[in-house]
């Protein structure tokens, strides 16, 4: 990032060029351990954060070994694809989690909604090309498009603005709908993670819901120590896994008796 920038680029071209090297070094020390210490070298070589970590440390190797060649320094800016690698933090973090949940939970209503504003976007476009015109700045719909998405997520375009009535009221139905385009969203992903805590609440509170349900083993009978596993995993197991797929989804503890005591798996296992 600093190299880009002209003033320190040629000003510190030495220093940035030592820090490249010892970087690159560090990193793919880094991912000859990944693929010794991973089980399945191949999975994570072919990986997402395999290839990011190979496309972080390729360019400046294939510069050493092909140092006339200009492309690879343009490969570099690849590198920036590490900061990607934070976002494998998330799985430590349960906000993280809960927030990712939500918007998996979400994302039908979420692309119904996208596919929404595109859709209002392209024909107020359409529409504003028809009423205003090229003489007006609006030279063609897909610039008029353009128009219609900057002015509903109101941020405004400062070099084309209608000169007729009727170009004004479109414009101002279009800002307020702009406000909807924000608080549709972060109203839907909102619900999903109050219904998320909700969820966590009654997990706490020991309450068996329809979606939680407690399940004192797996595979041990504490009543009949003699009934058949099969059994027992079919009526504990199974069962209440078919009514949790057949409505819209759940949680199974197993090793918590119905008072939400724990009693542990030792038995199963």
């Amino acid at each position: 990032m600093l190299e880009s920038v002209a003033d320190i680029g040629s000003a510190w071209s030495g220093q940035l060029r030592i820090a490249e090297i010892a970087f690159t070094v560090i990193f793919s020390v880094e991912y000859v351990l990944r693929l010794f210490c991973h089980p399945r070298p191949s999975r994570y070589a072919f990986g997402r954060f395999g290839v990011v970590d190979l496309v972080s440390i390729a360019p400046t190797w294939l510069a050493f070994v092909f140092p006339g060649a200009s492309t690879f320094a343009a490969l570099r800016v690849l590198r920036m694809l590490r900061i990607f690698r934070i976002l494998s933090l998330g799985r430590f973090s349960r906000a993280a989690m809960t927030i990712g949940n939500a918007l998996e939970a979400t994302r039908y209503k979420i692309g119904a909604f996208v596919i929404g504003v595109v859709l209002i976007s392209v024909i107020a476009g359409s529409f504003m090309f028809l009423v205003e015109g090229p003489e007006n700045g609006f030279t063609s719909i897909p610039a008029s498009t353009y128009w219609a998405i900057i002015t509903m997520t109101t941020v405004g375009h400062g070099s084309l603005i209608p000169a007729t009535v009727l170009g004004q009221i479109l414009t101002s139905v279009l800002v307020i709908l702009g406000y909807a385009v924000v608080a549709i969203p972060v109203g839907v992903i909102t619900s999903e993670v109050l219904a998320a805590k909700k969820a966590r609440e009654a997990l706490l509170s020991g309450e068996e819901t329809e979606r939680q349900e407690f399940k004192s083993s797996a595979f041990y009978s504490y009543a009949n120590p003699n009934i058949p596993q099969e059994v027992i995993f079919e009526a504990s197991v199974l069962k209440p896994v078919a009514g949790f797929l057949n409505a819209r989804g759940g949680f199974l503890f197993i090793g918590v008796d119905d008072n939400a005591t724990p009693l542990g798996i030792q038995p199963d296992l």
